[in-house]
C-alpha cells in the first residue's frame, strides 16, 4: 500500500487507495488479536475504512474528525491544541 502524501493547497489528504478490508479475525494470528495502531482512528478507537491525514500528520476516520471539527473548529482533536492558521487541512 502507498504511503500518503501532503497536498500543498492544504487540504486533508485522502491515502491512493482506500485500505483493504480487514477482518480481525485475519490480523490476530500475526498480532494475538490487537489492531495495529496505525490502522486505529484515534478517536472512535476503532478500525478505519476511510483514513484522512490533518494538517499536524495525524490519521483519523473521515466522519469523526468531521465530527469533531464540527463540534470545536480548529482544535485538533488529539493534542487539543489549535491547528497551524486555524485550520485542520
Amino acid at each position: 500500500q502507498e504511503v500518503p502524501t501532503f497536498l500543498d493547497d492544504g487540504h486533508i489528504q485522502d491515502f491512493e487507495e482506500p485500505l483493504p478490508d480487514i477482518r480481525i479475525e485475519e490480523i490476530a494470528p500475526f498480532n494475538h488479536g490487537i489492531i495495529p495502531n496505525n490502522y486505529t482512528c484515534p478517536i472512535l478507537l476503532a478500525l478505519m475504512s476511510d483514513p484522512v491525514i490533518d494538517a499536524l500528520g495525524y490519521t483519523y476516520e473521515r466522519s469523526a474528525i468531521e465530527n469533531s471539527l464540527d463540534s470545536r473548529p480548529g482544535i485538533c482533536p488529539l493534542t487539543n491544541t489549535p491547528y497551524p492558521d486555524g485550520k485542520a487541512d
